[in-house]
């Protein structure tokens, strides 16, 4: 029980410090072997791409359990706070029904890569090893939203977490 509460607490932010020390790590071993050496790995730049690709995916995730995504705030102004938790409701219904779409088509996608056996120019991996990712942090977003804004509408608060 502790394990998964570690995991629910800091999985996002693991993963987000591991891909960007992966992204500076190459990045500099890149800088010192072309410029010193006079020497490029033709791997490098293809696995920080799919770094930081992976990277922003997260970040979805990560902006969600944090209730930090880019919402409009002047609505917050406008509406009364009844017609603003309907609202809320609605926005974050509409972004769980997008969440899973995007996971349910990546899914067909990764399949039709696993399919085709196709692989990646400098790395030579099959690319279904970089689209099984957007399942995943989809999915995982997807949880959070579930966790972090439907979820609380059903338990009784003092005050409501969306005004």
């Amino acid at each position: 029980m502790k394990a998964l509460k570690l995991i629910d607490k800091y999985l996002e932010e693991v993963i987000t410090i591991l891909l960007f020390s992966i992204i500076i790590v190459v990045g500099i071993e890149q800088v010192i072997t072309r410029y010193l050496f006079s020497f490029v790995h033709s791997w490098s730049e293809e696995l920080m791409r799919v770094c930081f690709v992976l990277l922003s995916l997260v970040g979805f995730s990560l902006c969600e359990k944090k209730l930090q995504h880019v919402r409009v705030e002047v609505i917050k102004l406008i509406l009364p706070p009844r017609l603003l938790v309907a609202a809320n409701v609605f926005s974050s219904a509409v972004f769980l029904i997008f969440c899973l779409l995007v996971t349910h088509y990546s899914v067909k996608i990764t399949a039709m890569q696993f399919k085709s056996s196709q692989i990646t120019a400098a790395m030579g991996l099959p690319t279904w090893t970089y689209f099984v990712f957007g399942p995943f942090f989809f999915g995982l977003m997807a949880f959070r939203i579930i966790q972090k804004e439907i979820l609380p509408l059903f338990r009784p608060q003092k005050e409501s977490r969306m005004m």
